[in-house]
């Protein structure tokens, strides 16, 4: 993505590159880490902070620089139909294991509702 940045006119020194995360949230966490220390002592606007990836991967990573308190924009790159289609899959599963104990409480809601609808009307 370095590269592509640099092809596309984007200059040398603003771009920054994160490479010790395993997951998307450490790699949130080290770039805002980066961003941090590259605007110590500077009296200026840190500027804006574009979050690239996937189209597929874009929702959940912003979801999480949100959780994370990262003001950002993001932006997709394109991805072939054939690969989109697991990957939007793939996504969705992570999302419902990472928010687990949301979508637990929701299911459990609608549980105990459809619970209480079926005592009351049986009697």
């Amino acid at each position: 993505m370095r590269n592509y940045a640099l092809g596309q006119g984007v200059p040398k020194e603003q771009v920054l590159v994160e490479n010790r995360s395993r997951n998307t949230k450490e790699n949130l966490l080290f770039s805002r880490e980066l961003i941090e220390t590259r605007e110590k002592g500077q009296a200026s606007d840190p500027g804006h902070i574009l979050l690239v990836t996937n189209r597929y991967h874009l929702l959940r990573a912003l979801l999480l620089a949100r959780e994370l308190d990262i003001p950002c924009d993001g932006r997709g790159a394109p991805t072939k139909l054939y690969f989109s289609i697991n990957a939007f899959i793939r996504e969705w599963v992570t999302y419902v294991v990472i928010r687990k104990k949301f979508f637990m409480a929701v299911l459990g809601t609608g549980f105990f509702l459809l619970l209480l609808r079926t005592l009351l009307s049986g009697s």
